[in-house]
């Protein structure tokens, strides 16, 4: 079993999760779109909600199979957070994406909801503003490709064409999504801390009670949430149990391998 933050790729971790299993090819053709929307070498711990929600979008959209393939994701990745490939909750973000009758109702009355905002950090907002820079250069580009696909003839066997389209779609689900965050943001002003409390989007410290090790972090929405570069989700078992704690708590956080037992030492 790994242990938390290993490197593991997505095609290493579905051939492990899928092995051993009594209907594991089945499982693995279901899962076979997701893997190639994200490719075999995509680190699992890389995986961001915002491309969660992406594929989510893509796969609500198909009339047929969509369910099957959105509930096969989620219980993949329930599996790589148990058994310690993530941390996160990521499968919390993989949803059928059709809203209900009583929400079209609710959505009908404006007055009645409270718009929904996304905190972010000075650095995650303009990193997803140049991620939209770049979705909409690759859109222009591969819709150049298209083209050029296109102008082959024989459209039973071209396999360029049909992946050129596969991917203007995720292209432009991720666009969407990731303009929709931005329309909803809210920069997070780090001065409002009192440098004593965690808050979202505070950096802070910890210190195993066990083994002496110290843990930086900073706490953010799970839009940005990015285990490689220390970012970690407010929905996450950390997240949850430090959020609103002061320097000096000793917090337990339930992981894979067991209760971790740490002191928050410093906050920024």
């Amino acid at each position: 079993m790994p242990e938390l933050g290993t490197i593991v790729t997505l095609g290493v971790a579905i051939e492990e999760y899928v092995s051993g299993r009594k209907n594991g090819s089945e499982i693995r053709q279901t899962l076979t779109r997701f893997l190639r929307w994200f490719g075999d070498d995509r680190i699992v711990t890389s995986l961001t909600p915002a491309d969660l929600e992406a594929f989510s979008l893509e796969a609500s959209a198909e009339t047929l199979g969509g369910g099957e393939r959105i509930k096969a994701v989620r219980d993949f990745l329930q599996y790589a957070r148990k058994v310690g490939i993530v941390e996160a909750n990521l499968s919390q973000h993989v949803k059928l994406r059709r809203p209900s009758k009583q929400a079209r109702g609710r959505s009908a009355r404006p007055g009645m909801l409270e718009p929904e905002v996304v905190q972010l950090t000075a650095d995650g907002h303009a990193e997803l503003v140049r991620l939209v820079d770049h979705l909409k250069d690759e859109l222009a580009s591969n819709a150049k490709e298209i083209q050029r696909a296109a102008a082959d003839k024989d459209v039973r066997e071209n396999a360029p064409l049909e992946a050129a389209r596969e991917y203007q779609g995720q292209l432009t689900a991720r666009l969407r999504v990731t303009e929709d965050t931005l329309s909803k943001a809210r920069i997070l002003d780090k001065s409002e801390g009192n440098g004593m409390e965690v808050r979202h989007g505070s950096t802070f410290k910890l210190k195993d009670v066990d083994s002496g090790t110290e843990l930086e972090w900073t706490i953010v929405d799970p839009r940005e949430a990015d285990l490689m570069a220390r970012k970690i989700s407010t929905s996450s078992p950390v997240g949850e149990a430090v959020l609103g704690r002061r320097i000096g708590d000793e917090i337990e956080v339930t992981a894979p391998k067991g209760v971790m037992r740490y002191k928050l030492v410093a906050v920024e």
